[in-house]
């Protein structure tokens, strides 16, 4: 918008990084619920038969994780020496950067569809008997909020995936981001 050129490159990293940190979180929070939910599944006992305790661990990891993830242009992962490294979209992020953490975000996703389809299977098999109803409704809710989180993102992580490999100038399709981040802001409406 109009203010970000007013900004200096350290105010648009603290912007930018903080949308970045976010993401981050709500992206490695669905894999700590995922993990938990695989972990209570399987009646494995991790740090021993405390719950909250691995939640909380599971939790201040997936923070740690984004603030550093996050924070990387703002230590020098960023293009303001070298102009033909940057993205279109994201002008002071280097287009490595984006192609990383986008690469990272994916198979994270992917790593929980197939944490979820594991957990569907021993939901669903004769041999699971702490399976129950609640169980099935936690899994089915939980599958519709990281169904609705791909979905609104998709169109995001596809633009910036594009933004990564095209020459500068060369595609116009990053010109027109915002029309793809349209569908990731609908996510917290959702």
């Amino acid at each position: 918008g109009p203010v970000t050129l007013s900004l200096t490159p350290l105010q648009w990293f603290a912007r930018e990084g903080s949308a970045f940190i976010t993401l981050s979180a709500s992206v490695f929070s669905l894999l700590a619920i995922a993990i938990e939910r695989q972990v209570a599944i399987a009646k494995v006992k991790l740090y021993g038969s405390d719950k909250s305790c691995r939640m909380l661990m599971l939790i201040g990891a997936s923070w740690l994780i984004s603030l550093i993830l996050g924070g990387l242009p703002i230590l020098g992962w960023n293009c303001l020496d070298h102009l033909e490294a940057c993205s279109t979209v994201l002008p002071l992020y280097a287009k490595h950067y984006v192609l990383c953490v986008v690469t990272i975000f994916s198979v994270i996703l992917l790593a929980i569809v197939a944490l979820y389809v594991r957990i569907y299977f021993v939901v669903r098999s004769s041999h699971a008997d702490v399976a129950g109803p609640q169980t099935l409704a936690l899994l089915k809710t939980v599958t519709i909020v990281l169904g609705v989180f791909i979905i609104c993102w998709l169109p995001a992580f596809s633009i910036l995936l594009l933004d990564s490999t095209c020459p500068v100038r060369a595609c116009p399709v990053p010109y027109k981001a915002h029309y793809f981040f349209a569908f990731a802001t609908l996510n917290s409406l959702l």
